[in-house]
């Protein structure tokens, strides 16, 4: 009896491992990323502006950058920040600048609450975020991110999570 006591118990262990729930993420693929920052790079380009860009999947990891030749370095750190910073808020950069935000906030080194980044949504989910730096004004560094989401809001219109 206390043999099959232990089988038993050992069997309901078992199931109970087995049956972990299943966590489902949806990311940017690396295609939708790279349409998307050539799109950005050449709506800047087309109004005779050098700008970087950063494209993020959703868990901030860097999944293309791209600049122009005479892009300055510190742009490619701005752009990486705009995308964060949209993808930590879950929206435009622009509408955070409006904001007044915390000392604390302000003082986080991957943030930067400045217009030109956007994030990436597919079915109501956020997918990822782009950022753009080096245009001459903020307005017009958001202009060229839209244009690298707006390319890629077809592909991700079928998306199901």
């Amino acid at each position: 009896m206390i043999i099959s006591s232990l089988v038993l118990i050992a069997v309901v262990n078992a199931d109970e491992h087995n049956s972990q729930p299943v966590i489902e993420s949806y990311n940017i693929s690396l295609d939708a990323a790279i349409k998307a920052a050539i799109a950005a790079v050449n709506q800047c380009h087309r109004q005779k502006y050098q700008v970087a860009v950063t494209v993020v999947n959703k868990a901030g990891i860097v999944k293309v950058v791209l600049r122009n030749d005479l892009v300055p370095e510190i742009a490619l750190s701005i752009s990486y920040k705009k995308a964060i910073t949209a993808l930590s808020f879950a929206q435009p950069t622009s509408m955070l600048a409006q904001r007044k935000v915390s000392k604390v906030l302000a003082m986080e080194k991957n943030l930067l609450f400045a217009s030109g980044g956007l994030p990436i949504e597919a079915a109501g989910t956020i997918v990822g975020a782009i950022g753009v730096s080096g245009a001459p004004g903020e307005e017009i560094d958001e202009q060229c991110a839209k244009s690298g989401t707006d390319i890629i809001s077809d592909d991700l219109k079928f998306f199901n999570p």
